[in-house]
């Protein structure tokens, strides 16, 4: 199958496949990672799930998935074509290919969206176009993704997804607003844009710019970029991309059709008429109308009852009826009217879940009229400010404990006295009572609304009672809403309200039915746009079906239509259903509970079947029903007809199914428990008997789910033991599928069902199942279930090695429990029974007895004999084994000693009884002490290759995780690139799950995670991958796993800045403090020398060398912890490079012991290089490049660092490349070469970035602010100004929140210039809020001013209008005042819909759409408030984008401050600084074009300049041929002026090639590359000059020929080598430069000829490439002799 690759991203590569199954041409993508998470899978295989199988002719469709050469592959269609960006980037004015291609997209886009399918990722490079037959197929769906009616929205607003030049402004993730297919739409409407504009719509390179135009700008309509566009084209691409949603095209059909029109009129005269658009739109969405249908009577009531109260009285209006009749919404309807009128409405809602906390509802309500009063003018809040306080007195503490808001009013409130439980309740109703009279007055009456009061509390209905029956108040209308249905006469509310009758009280009572068939007809007709009579069938069936529930019907119907019973037929633009597959229609929850009282209503001969059909299951089979009831299958289904005719039941192939899982429950909860357990046993026993033998594998779980619901009658000591056995299989079946919960279920289970002594009379079957309940436990992560069976089994097994196995689980449990000791004295204990006794405390001298004695046994023979091995056939050994296998992990991590002397005893028992499976486990773990203890890394290696050939021969997969393990994890790094450890340990993984290797599944993740780390990894993708591997090690509680790889996901935290201190191991993932304590503790050595030596690598990259020198020593000591792990080196490498950062400062005692440790470690890493140098030599290098430095050896350590820099960077080990070159560059910065230094700590910088080491960057800013500001540092590619047109899949909008913090604190700290500042500061903030229109007010004296307006609308802004706030009147002051008021900010996403403001008269008037204000406070001192508008789409401001803008607050307040104190200084220095600097700058000016910038710098600080050797650069000289001849006949003026024609577009060009001008000297013209700041490009840019000039030269002579004046012919030379260059003199000083570099350029220029350019030999070395030459031989050269010499003839393409 050859492959030719013809497209790559970053994500995934596109093959075009010849030869294939499908003989034809397809396409095979692949993914682009090469160790890919699961999320980056999915999201890969998405586009096979969502148009797989679909065939749409506008799609390129989906062939196959598989895995292609171990790479996720999808196979695609073939469609010649190119995208919609390659074919109309050169031809925007093609208007009839375009409306081709855009018939045909909106065309693909409508199949797209009728099949329910948003794609999210619409641009011109998703979208192809075959310009031949002018079809068109959307491409990638990556990131699309399947809608229905339920949720036909998608997506977190804070993600964003898509390719961000074309995303909606709803998919940009800063909207508070839900994504829809819509959004395809405005995306499509951004690519036709571009395509005939020739650009996009905003052509902002930023991507925060980009966003803030897609929610805030309007951009320039498209035929008045393009005049060609037919303004009717124009309009329905404006209108495509609307800000609103509601505002766009709302189906694609609609666009379609419009765009037919148009195409339809170009073909026939080459023009558009205009027409009104949208004639066809219509998007196919059901939606039921939002009005109440048969409430009118209700509505007029409720209305009825506010005007009495708001004329002086006070009633209670009880709101009653079934869930889902529409209480809640009958009241809201009133809502609006009556705040029209000046009336208060406040609500609150009881959940039936918070029935605990006192007053909940009444509290919610409260809290919300507090809120409101904080809106209104000043002169009203005071007197309702003083109204309350005179109504509560002193009182008023006792409110504002409850709600907190009321001391914004009342300010702080006295202490009150405490007092006894009935005295506080009573005080409690008073002082609310009073609250309630200040707060419902004549001119402001209050409706309180109390939703859902059957769960309110007893405490809440006491308040009810108490304000009811108060009678000095009044205009209080208090409506409570409750289900009749669930409260009884002695239900504490309905008692409640019968008391507040009998003191008195005006009650009236509304009782909401369901609506009439009539209602629900209307409600219908309205829907679908039909007639009563059209809709009067569909009406009968959902009136049926639902009993005219109004919830119930909108659910019904809305569920009709989401099954595509009901659908818009797009071809007669109508409404259109299936009567008769809507029978059989699902119903929804709240259905279910209507139809489960009908239940009971059935014939008995219906319910009965429907009970046995519910013990079944979900579905039942008519041939099972007539079995267990005992009659035939004819009268079966006519006994269930009335539960079909309900809709209880409906058809399923040959059997019945409920048509709700609810439906099933209630059925099943009407059949009595003895009758229950009686129907599912006799089930149980059928489906044992019925079920053929070779099929009861297959349907195990159903027999013995079914057997087990009866278990509790089963007398029959056989049949007990029969299901018991039956359970034993199931466990096993459900353990073998991971299913550890449900295993123990049924062991478990088994074991209820054993006799009174199971242990005598069922021995192995009890055996079997409490040791499988044993282990499913310890599986299951319930250590206490299985600490409850592990001893019954050690109690009763009656033979040694039937306790092996409980033993194993116990060891496994301690390990997974981070107690290794006791796991490695349980295995002790049982190896010593076995026959297998090692020493208590064992020694080194134990150690190294035992290893002579291996060794000798071992002598002479290689792989092929003891791969040869006979098999162990002794039990006892085999189990033995088995053990030390088990315990060599925690004897590895806790008694590093013990680990040896298991190692040895596994090899020596394998020797002398044969080999098994856990052989290749004992050999390769020996490797381990080969290279770890030893250093015999090739002996050790061989050792790692036996393990594999053993593990191969015997095909022991369950033990191929362990074996993986040793040669993985410590013995390849010795011999190969680490990176080659971690393909196999993550699948390690894999297979360790699938075998039950638990737990060294979990140790080859952790080493997969520490080797990926410690191998540089780049971080975000690591540290993710870390997250999710440590996530699983705690779901199946590997504690010890756990925290081991936790210490390292922390290290990787404090790389990437997300902890607060980048040296201490204290974050999100891990406390130092903590788990030091946990592991001393527990002996832990291992998890001590992790925290040590993460912390040696953060102190040592860090430079704080003190600490680094600490956890060096201290790690150290535990090396022996970590044995052959792959840290021992990195320990090595970080704790020299310590003490060489150390060595200069040390003591001469201190150097000495310095200086025998740094060559001890040099001398080990050099060994192991030999070994392995990919891993090994570039850290040797580092350290010698350092120790050359230390030693003062200079020139011999610049190389060494390069080199070192060279192999980190071949071998990809990105952060010791980015250490090198950090390193590098402060030895450069010592030797004062600022240059060089710069080079390398930029490189530095990023490569940090590059790994992810956002600290290390935060860092360096710091360190080096003169050599690394001005690096672009992005948190994200998004941030970058290429990335806005490539695809971001789900990246958090706070990526785009730290591109405005980092250009916020650039922006702002450094401006003091008022008037400067504000217009920075409202361009951030407009930009980042997605604002059109802002407005900032600042703080004098407790009056606001408005001092900054900016809109976007018109370009204008002003500043310093210094306008009092009461007097401008072009914004919401209700709004304002309430963030005044409350210091808290205000998200408005609808203002003129939101009851809380529609008396603010500016609202009223201009209708604003969204509106975001928040105060400035800072250091507690309240500064102004920022007031934002959005007039194009409602939702525009979200919670997060206020978040941001507080956090900028402080900085901006400080600004503010600041640069009004620099306003009021600048203006009294202003007068006297002008002059000088006026000074300054010509002074500065004319030193800058005398020398070079960074010697003018030199010269200006240090009164001097020092002299430097450049050792390549290339000079440049140019002469006049004849230019004295030709001269004579000019005159001096027009000698001069000629000169400085010439030598003027000289210095221009050679200033775009960044060539230092040294001097001219009458006709001649000198030059350098190269200099002052080296570099190794100055060749081929002084020849790029030299071309320039001579080509400029050509055409300005033509130029004097054309205009009768003299030409002159130039002539060019260059020649490269070193050069010396300063200074010279005191006065007119000058830069220049010598050597005989100059003096052979020179040589070039006189041995050239008129129009040519001669350069010589060492010249064309360095250019040969890239230009082409013509050799002149070797030339004569003045005092020179022959030289080779080339003429540069042209560029080579």
């Amino acid at each position: 199958m050859a492959e030719q690759l013809i497209y790559e991203s970053k994500k995934s590569k596109i093959y075009l496949i010849d030869e294939n199954e499908w003989n034809m041409p397809v396409a095979m993508k692949v993914l682009n990672f090469e160790f890919p998470t699961p999320g980056d899978i999915a999201q890969f295989y998405n586009e096979y799930d969502i148009i797989e199988g679909l065939q749409l002719r506008g799609t390129r469709n989906v062939l196959k998935r598989s895995r292609e050469k171990n790479r996720h592959a999808l196979f695609l269609e073939w469609f010649p074509s190119k995208t919609v960006k390659e074919v109309f980037q050169k031809r925007p004015n093609d208007i009839q290919d375009f409306l081709y291609m855009a018939v045909g997209a909106a065309d693909a886009l409508g199949e797209l969206h009728q099949h329910n399918i948003i794609h999210k990722d619409i641009s011109p490079y998703n979208i192809l176009f075959n310009l031949q037959d002018r079809t068109v197929r959307i491409i990638d769906f990556g990131i699309s993704t399947r809608f229905d009616l339920k949720h036909h929205y998608l997506g977190n607003p804070e993600r964003l997804e898509g390719t961000l030049a074309y995303n909606s402004p709803e998919q940009t993730g800063r909207m508070n607003r839900t994504v829809d297919y819509r959004t395809d739409l405005y995306s499509l409407g951004i690519t036709f844009y571009e395509a005939l504009a020739g650009r996009l719509p905003f052509p902002a390179s930023d991507a925060m710019e980009l966003v803030h135009a897609h929610i805030a700008q309007v951009p320039a309509p498209v035929d008045t970029i393009n005049p060609v566009v037919p303004t009717v084209l124009g309009r329905i691409i404006a209108r495509l991309i609307a800000k609103n949603a509601e505002d766009r095209y709302q189906s694609a059909y609609g666009l379609k059709f419009d765009l037919e029109q148009c195409l339809a009129a170009y073909e026939q005269s080459g023009k558009v008429p205009d027409f009104e658009l949208g004639q066809r739109d219509y998007s196919g969405r059901f939606l039921i109308q939002q009005k109440l249908y048969g409430r009118e009577h209700e509505i007029t009531e409720l209305m009825n009852a506010f005007h009495r109260c708001a004329e002086g009285t006070k009633e209670l209006m009880l709101v009653s009826g079934y869930s889902g009749t529409g209480k809640s919404a009958l009241v809201r309807e009133v809502h609006k009217p009556i705040t029209e009128s000046r009336g208060y409405f406040i609500e609150g809602k009881f959940d039936q879940f918070q029935r605990a906390v006192p007053y909940y509802a009444v509290l919610q309500a409260f809290g919300e009229m507090i809120n409101i009063l904080l809106t209104e003018k000043q002169d009203i809040l005071e007197a309702f400010r003083a109204k309350i306080q005179d109504a509560v007195g002193r009182e008023g503490k006792v409110l504002t404990d409850v709600i907190p808001q009321l001391e914004r009013i009342l300010g702080p409130q006295p202490d009150v006295p405490d007092v006894g439980g009935a005295e506080s309740q009573n005080r409690f109703n008073y002082v609310f009572r009073k609250l309630v009279q200040a707060l419902a007055t004549k001119e402001h009456p209050l409706v309180l609304f109390i939703d859902d009061l059957q769960w309110a509390d007893s405490s809440s209905l006491s308040l009810l009672k108490v304000l009811m029956t108060d009678r000095d108040s009044k205009h209080l209308l208090c409506i409570c809403a409750y289900r009749d249905n669930e409260v009884s006469v002695s239900h504490p509310f309905v008692i409640t309200v019968g008391e507040i009758k009998e003191d008195g009280a005006t009650v009236h009572s509304i009782g909401i039915g369901n609506l009439s068939n009539e209602n629900v007809n209307a409600l219908i007709a309205d829907a679908v746009g039909a007639s009563l009579d059209q809709t009067a069938a569909l009406t009968q069936l959902v009136y049926q079906k639902t009993s005219g529930n109004a919830f119930f019907v909108n659910q019904f119907l809305k569920s009709l239509y989401q099954e595509n019973l009901l659908w818009f037929n797009y071809n007669d633009l109508r409404w259109e259903w299936d009567l008769v597959k809507a029978t059989e229609k699902n119903i929804t929850d709240n259905v279910v509970e209507l139809m489960a009282d009908k239940i009971r209503r059935l014939p008995e001969a219906t319910q009965k079947p429907l009970k046995t059909g519910a013990c079944i299951g979900n579905i039942f089979d008519v041939q099972t029903l007539s079995i267990i009831e005992g009659l035939d299958a004819a009268t079966i289904t006519k006994n269930l007809g009335d539960a079909l005719a309900e809709g209880l039941i409906a058809p399923s192939g040959k059997s019945f199914k409920f048509t709700h899982d609810r439906i099933q429950q209630a059925v099943y909860s009407l059949i009595d428990e003895k009758e229950r357990n009686r129907a599912h046993l006799t089930i149980g026993r059928l489906l044992m008997h019925h079920i053929p033998e070779e099929q009861r594998e297959s349907r195990l779980f159903d027999i013995v789910n079914q057997w087990n619901w009866g278990k509790d009658i089963i007398t029959d000591a056989d049949e007990r033991e029969r299901l018991s056995r039956l359970n034993l299989d199931a466990g096993r079946k459900a353990k073998q599928s991971s299913a550890f919960k449900a295993a123990l279920e049924y062991f478990e289970t088994g074991i209820l069902l054993l006799r009174e002594d199971p242990w005598n009379e069922q021995y192995e079957l009890t055996r079997n199942l409490y040791t499988e309940a044993t282990e499913a436990a310890y599986l299951n992560g319930d250590f206490t279930t299985m600490d409850k069976y592990y001893p019954i089994v050690l109690k009763n097994t009656r033979d040694l090695l039937e306790k092996v196995k409980p033993y194993e689980i116990r060891i496994l449990a301690y390990k997974a429990e981070n107690k290794l000791l006791d796991a490695i004295r349980t295995g002790l204990e049982l190896l010593k029974q076995l026959g297998e006794d090692f020493p208590s405390k064992p020694t080194m001298v134990h150690v190294m007895a035992d290893l002579v004695k291996t060794k000798i046994k071992l002598s002479g023979k290689n792989n092929d004999t003891l791969s040869n091995l006979p098999p162990m056939t002794d039990d006892t050994k085999i189990a033995a084994m088995r053990i030390m296998a088990d315990i060599a992990s925690s004897s590895y991590w806790a008694t590093p000693t013990l680990f040896p002397l298991v190692i040895f005893r596994m090899v020596n028992l394998s020797l002398k009884y044969g080999n098994t499976s856990i052989s290749a486990f004992a050999f390769a773990t020996y490797g381990v002490i080969m290279c770890g203890v030893l250093g015999q890394m090739r002996n050790g290696y061989e050792f790692g290759k036996l393990g594999l050939i053993l593990l191969e021969k015997y095909n022991a997969k369950e033990w191929k995780t362990q074996i993986y393990t040793p040669i993985y994890a410590l013995i390849i790094n010795w011999n190969e690139h680490v990176h080659n450890t971690l393909r196999p340990l993550q699948e390690s993984y894999h297979i360790g799950m699938e075998t039950g290797a638990i737990e060294f599944a979990c140790i080859n993740t952790n080493i997969y995670c520490i080797h990926a780390y410690l191998s540089g990894k780049r971080l975000p993708r690591l540290e993710e991958e870390t997250k999710a591997y440590s996530d699983s090690f705690n779901q199946f509680k590997q504690e010890t796993n756990f925290n081991y790889n936790e210490v390292y996901h922390q290290g990787m935290l404090n790389f990437m800045g997300k902890s607060s201190d980048p040296l201490v191991l204290t974050g999100t993932a891990y406390d130092e403090e903590k788990m030091m304590a946990q592991n001393l503790s527990r002996n832990d050595k291992t998890g001590t020398f992790f925290i040590h030596f993460n912390k040696l690598i953060l102190c040592c990259h860090f430079h704080e060398y003190e600490k680094a020198l600490h956890h060096a020593t201290e790690s150290r000591k535990l090396l022996e912890a970590v044995l052959a792990k792959f840290e021992i080196p990195n320990h090595h490498l970080y704790e020299a490079l310590t003490m060489l950062a150390m060595y200069e400062q040390a003591s001469a005692g201190l150097k000495t012991k310095y200086a025998r440790r740094i060559k001890g470690n040099m001398s080990k890493i050099r060994t192991w290089s030999k070994f392995a140098p990919e891993n090994y030599q570039h850290k040797y290098d580092l350290l010698q490049a350092e120790w050359l430095q230390v030693q003062g050896r200079i020139n011999e350590a610049r190389p060494m660092y390069d080199k070192a820099i060279a192999g980190a960077a071949k071998h990809d080990y990105i952060h010791e490349e980015a250490l090198a070159y950090e390193l590098a560059g402060r030895f450069y910065l010592k030797q004062q070469s600022d240059d060089l230094a710069a080079f390398y700590f930029k490189a530095a910088y990023n490569t940090y970035r590059e790994w992810g080491g956002e600290a290390k960057l935060r860092q360096m800013e710091q360190l080096y602010p003169k050599y690394v500001s001005g690096i672009n540092r992005s948190e994200d590619n998004l941030l970058d100004s290429g990335s806005v047109n490539e695809t971001t899949s789900m990246v958090h909008g706070s990526v785009l929140d730290i591109s405005t913090v980092l250009k916020a604190a650039n922006s702002i700290s450094g401006e003091v210039v008022l008037s400067n500042l504000l217009t920075v500061l409202m361009g951030i903030v407009i930009e980042n809020a997605g604002a059109q229109r802002g407005v900032l007010m600042l703080d004098k004296d407790g009056t606001l001013f408005i001092e900054a307006i900016k809109d976007l609308a018109d370009g204008s802004i002003s500043l310093l209008p210094h306008i009092p706030l009461q007097d401008y009147e072009a914004l919401a002051q209700s709004v304002v005042t309430y963030v005044r008021r409350t210091l808290e900010s205000a998200v408005i996403n609808n203002a003129t819909a939101d009851m809380r403001y529609q008396n603010d008269t500016y609202i009223q008037s201009q209708k604003p759409k969204s509106i975001l204000s928040l105060p400035i406070v800072h250091q507690g001192k309240f500064v102004g408030i920022l007031y934002l508008e959005n007039n194009l789409t409602t939702g525009a401001f979200t919670q997060e984008r206020i978040n941001l803008l507080t956090l900028l607050s402080g900085q901006i307040a400080t600004s503010i401050e600041n640069a009004m104190l620099y306003d009021s200084l600048e203006r009294k220095v202003e007068e006297r600084t002008a002059e000088l600097a006026l000074e300054k700058k010509k002074s500065d000016d004319l030193l800058f074009n005398i020398l070079p910038a960074e010697t003018a710098e030199e010269l200006k600080r240090d009164g001097s300049t020092t002299p430097q050797k450049f050792d390549s650069v290339t000079v440049l000289f140019t002469d006049f041929v004849g230019f004295t001849s030709t001269s004579a006949t000019m005159s001096p003026e027009e000698i001069v002026s000629t000169v400085d024609t010439y030598f003027r577009a000289f210095d221009e060009i050679i200033s775009r090639y960044k060539i230092e001008k040294i001097k001219t000297i009458g006709d001649a013209y000198m030059c350098v590359g190269g200099l002052p700041i080296p570099n190794s490009s100055h060749a081929g840019d002084a020849v790029m000059a030299a071309l320039d000039i001579l080509n400029w030269v050509n055409r300005y002579n033509e130029m004097r020929s054309a205009e009768g004046k003299p030409e002159f012919l130039i002539r060019i030379g260059l020649h490269s080598g070193p050069v010396v260059a300063g200074v010279v003199g005191s006065k007119k000083f000058a830069y220049d430069i010598w050597g005989d570099t100059v003096n052979t350029a020179s040589r070039m220029e006189t041995g050239s000829e008129g129009g040519k350019i001669n350069i010589s030999g060492e010249t064309y070395k360095l250019i040969a490439q890239k230009f082409n030459c013509s050799y002149r031989g070797k030339m004569p050269a003045k005092n020179k002799g022959e030289i080779d010499m080339y003429f540069v003839e042209s560029i080579k393409l």
